[in-house]
This record gives structure tokens, C-alpha cells and sequence, in this order.
């Protein structure tokens, strides 16, 4: 139960004196919202049009305090145009036009994610009526369904209000979202692909099959999936023998081998039933696919095999493991995986040692 006595009741508000009628309500995590009562008569949520709970002594707060006690109804407020110099959508585009803004694709294409919502939800806000509160109550909201995107919700607003906050750029005196913190995640385990895995898959799956070509490019390549649904009769090389690519999340140029000890692409492509013309891998309708929608496919492909919990990415690893059992050095994991330096050390290490343990493993002699 709610411990009344503990919660410290302001005593005015802007304008309106000592408050009569507003009873806080703190729940278990420390958080107090507001209600509006009238002697024995029904409670009233101090929240907007939206369902959210207003800041208390906010304009709007104030707004339908007056509306409730004194019967007045207030004039709504009007969003403000978009291109009004204090509303957010003109800040975000101002953010867009700025040096901050980031240059890599995969990272311009996650910030849009995000503000193109903010611009849909509350383009028409003033941006410096925006605190801590504002933020951390939209976060909480988006963490119901999709908590990974409520992080990345506070990362790009951090970013957004630090640049406004900034000394060359002073739109704002201090940076709103400093202070909020991120909500708790599950990380996603990728899991490796073992060779039984492989082998079950492919049991599932025969040559020439949709599913056995995403399931070539994927392993053979060492590639993520935002990869693969980009694979194409043109990136390959005249003789088919290498592939080339620029990767989407790190920009970086990699040549890969069609043919590995591990596997052989070009077999796959040659026996697959269904190839595209602009990629390799498509759609129902013959359309190239998003990488959302491929991975959600494969995993899918996976669970019919009884690899529930098996993803695109945990190919990734298998074929990186390959690789470093076939004797490939640090430079060809870069240049083949677009790995930093220091991460393909770190594999070549991780899964030398898995190379000499299975090596030690004694197994039972046949009959």
C-alpha cells in the first residue's frame, strides 16, 4: 500500500496557489502521479490526451487543474508547426543538417528509426518543454513491447539534445536526457552452429531449396544477414571465384572466396530452384527481402530442422570457426569477415583452444 505520509505534497501552483483537490499516489518503484478528487467523488488521472501522466506544475498539469477545480475548460493548446523555430521536428532537422549527424549508413538508418517517430508523435512540441521526466516516461512506454528500443530511444535524444546543448550550438541550456538511465535488456545468445546442427539442417533442407542457398550464403560467406539479402550475380567476381562487398553495419570492403575446404557456393547457387536477378535470395513475390524479414524466415527454416534458437548470426560463427581451424591468419579473417584486428585474435584464440580439446576427447573404439 501507498505510505501517504511519506510523499512530500507541494504546497503551490504556478499561478494557482495552494492546490486543493490533487492527492499523489507513489507506487512501488518510487514513482508518484496525480490525481484530482473532489470530497467522495471519483478520481480523475492528472494524464494528457495521449494517456500519459503530466509533469507536475507543467503548463498542462496547471491547464486541466483548472479545468477540474473551477470548471473552466481551457483553450486547447495547438501543436506548433513543424518548421516553428522551438518545436522538435525544426530541432531534429536542424540535428539532420549538422556535422553531428552520423555518416554511416547502418547508423543514419537506426536514427531515423527513432526520430522519424518522435517527428510523427511530437514534431509539433515545444523541445524545450522536454525533461528528464518526458524522456524517462516515453522510454518506460516503448519498454513495454520493444525494451531494446527504448534504449536506443534515450541514446539518439541524448544525442540529439547534447548537440543542442552544446557551446557552438546553445539552443538549450543543459542536456534533458543526462540523467536517464536505460531499462535492463535480455542479451540475445547467438548460439554456434555445431557440425551436427549443420548436418540436421541440411538433412531438412535438400540441394535446391530456398533455404539451403540462404543456408550456403550464410555459412559459406561468414556474412551477416543485412549481408546476404544484398548478395548478387553482381558481386561476384567475372570468374565467380571471389565475391565482393562492402558490409552494411561497418562499411568495410571484403573479398570472400566462393569456394572454402568448409563449403562450396557456387554448387548451391548453380543447384538452387528459385535465384533472383538482382539477388541471389528473394522473397515470395521474387522481391529482394529486408534483413528483418530474412532473418525472421530463416530462424523459422531452423525451428521446422528442430534447431529452435538457432539465427542467422550463429552461422556467422560457425563459418569464422571453420576458417580458423582451416589455418586462416588474423589479416584473412579481416579481410574475409571484416573483423577488427583485435577481434579476429580473439576468435583465432577462442576456437584454437575448441580445436585442441575436441582433439583430446577419446572416443569410444566401434565394435
Amino acid at each position: 500500500m501507498t505510505d501517504r505520509k511519506q510523499i512530500e505534497r507541494p504546497r503551490f501552483l504556478p499561478g494557482l496557489g495552494r492546490p486543493k483537490g490533487l492527492h499523489p499516489e507513489t507506487n512501488r518503484l518510487g514513482t508518484t502521479t496525480w490525481y484530482y478528487r473532489e470530497g467522495h467523488g471519483p478520481r480523475t488521472p492528472m494524464k494528457d490526451a495521449r494517456g500519459e501522466w503530466l509533469e507536475f506544475g507543467s503548463n498542462a498539469f496547471c491547464d486541466l487543474y483548472k479545468t477540474l477545480r473551477f470548471g473552466r475548460p481551457c483553450a486547447p493548446v495547438k501543436a506548433l508547426d513543424r518548421k516553428d523555430e522551438t518545436s522538435i521536428g525544426w530541432l531534429i532537422g536542424k540535428f539532420r543538417a549538422s556535422k553531428e549527424w552520423p555518416v554511416k549508413k547502418a547508423t543514419e538508418a537506426s536514427y531515423n528509426t527513432i526520430l522519424r517517430r518522435v517527428e510523427e508523435k511530437h514534431g509539433g512540441e515545444p523541445f524545450r518543454s522536454i525533461t528528464a521526466r518526458t524522456i524517462a516516461m516515453t522510454r518506460d512506454e516503448i519498454a513495454k513491447t520493444a525494451p531494446a528500443m527504448a534504449n536506443r530511444f534515450v541514446s539518439v535524444m541524448s544525442v540529439v539534445f547534447k548537440w543542442a546543448a552544446s557551446p557552438e550550438v546553445r539552443l538549450i541550456d543543459a542536456n534533458p536526457v543526462a540523467g536517464v538511465t536505460k531499462v535492463a535488456t535480455t542479451t540475445v545468445h547467438h548460439e554456434m552452429w555445431t557440425p551436427e546442427d549443420r548436418e540436421r539442417f541440411c538433412a531438412r533442407w535438400e540441394s535446391g531449396s530456398k533455404e539451403r542457398l540462404a543456408y550456403a550464403l550464410l555459412f559459406g560467406t561468414g556474412q551477416r544477414r543485412s549481408d546476404v539479402v544484398r548478395m548478387g550475380p553482381k558481386s561476384l567476381t567475372r570468374d565467380r571465384e571471389v565475391m565482393q562487398l562492402t558490409q552494411v553495419k561497418t562499411e568495410k570492403p571484403v573479398a570472400i572466396p566462393m569456394a572454402h575446404q568448409w563449403m562450396d557456393i557456387n554448387a548451391e547457387i548453380a543447384a538452387a530452384r528459385v535465384v533472383g536477378a538482382e539477388t541471389f535470395v528473394v522473397g515470395p513475390r521474387g522481391n529482394p527481402m529486408s534483413a528483418d524479414d530474412f532473418g525472421k524466415w530463416f530462424s523459422a527454416a531452423a525451428i521446422e530442422a528442430g534447431l529452435k534458437g538457432h539465427t542467422a548470426h550463429g552461422l556467422r560463427r560457425s563459418a569464422s570457426a571453420c576458417a580458423v581451424e582451416a589455418g586462416y591468419t588474423a589479416g584473412q579473417l579481416q579481410g574475409v569477415f571484416g573483423y577488427t584486428l583485435q577481434q579476429a585474435e580473439d576468435y583465432i584464440k577462442e576456437f584454437s583452444r575448441e580445436t585442441v580439446a575436441r582433439g583430446l576427447i577419446r572416443r569410444p573404439k566401434a565394435a
